[in-house]
């Protein structure tokens, strides 16, 4: 497998993430709402979602997995991104991390550096939700961390055009998964 630059932590990296995320009425997901993400993920994507132990184990390892807008107090939209360790990248591209399978090498806790980031879901009920959520995941990109080589896996059409509009290209086909698209993963030599 090549080998990857590892993106280091801002040492500002939770104010930075704040304000992006407050200029999108978003926030952290608190540990007792997973429930409620997994609920609105199984609405909106028509795709049975990884269950909610893994999800809240998942968030418990990098406290910031899930990412929640809300609307009138209610939680409309979500954004799940993990931070991969270089083990994580591995397995990612191997097809051993799947939407249930997620172990704790796999992933980088604050502070500690990763290898590349895994979109593993986002969605909204409204048009409003869609784009704020679409808006906040660029600005954590562009302003956090510019370059690092993404990955995601589409599970509607909706998903894969605006994969597709936002520079992925197919990386790899598993035949007991869903196609793994990737974005800037330039591999240094």
């Amino acid at each position: 497998m090549a080998r990857f630059n590892l993106i280091h932590r801002l040492p500002d990296e939770t104010n930075r993430l704040g304000k992006i995320l407050r200029a999108h009425n978003m926030r952290r997901v608190h540990a007792q709402e997973i429930h409620l993400v997994r609920n609105l993920a199984a609405n909106l994507i028509g795709v049975e979602p990884a269950p909610a132990s893994v999800m809240a184990r998942v968030e418990r390892w990098t406290q910031l997995t899930f990412l929640v807008r809300l609307s009138q107090r209610q939680i409309t939209g979500f954004l799940a991104l993990i931070p991969l360790s270089r083990a994580g990248h591995h397995a990612l591209l191997s097809g051993a991390l799947t939407r249930s399978r997620i172990d704790r090498e796999w992933v980088a806790a604050p502070g500690e550096p990763f290898e590349a980031g895994f979109l593993w879901g986002m969605g909204g009920v409204t048009a409003q939700d869609q784009t704020s959520i679409l808006l906040a995941l660029m600005a954590i990109w562009k302003q956090l961390y510019p370059g690092m080589p993404t990955y995601s896996r589409a599970a509607t059409q909706y998903g894969l055009r605006l994969m597709r509009r936002m520079g992925y290209e197919r990386i790899l086909s598993f035949s007991d998964q869903l196609e793994l698209w990737g974005r800037h993963s330039f591999p240094y030599k």
